[in-house]
C-alpha cells in the first residue's frame, strides 16, 4: 500500500525525532509531508504505533492517507 503521512507537531525536538523516524519508511516530499511506498499492514501499523511514541496526543497531530 501507499500512504502519504502529514503531521503538525509543536515541539522542534519531537518534530526532529518524527521526521528521523519516517525516513525510515519512506521519501520526504515537504517539510511535514512523508510519501510511504509499498508499505505492508504489519510495516504501517508499526510506523502508527512508533509515531504514538513520539508525539504529545494533546498538541501533535499526525494523518495517514492510504493511497
Amino acid at each position: 500500500m501507499f500512504y502519504l503521512v502529514c503531521f503538525d507537531i509543536v515541539d522542534d525536538s519531537s518534530r526532529q525525532k518524527v521526521a528521523k523516524a519516517l525516513k525510515g519508511y519512506g521519501t520526504r516530499v515537504q517539510k511535514s509531508v512523508f510519501e510511504c511506498p509499498e508499505l505492508t499492514e504489519k510495516q504501517f501499523l508499526k510506523l502508527k504505533e512508533k509515531m504514538e511514541g513520539l508525539i504529545d496526543s494533546g498538541e501533535d497531530s499526525v494523518r495517514y492517507y492510504r493511497l
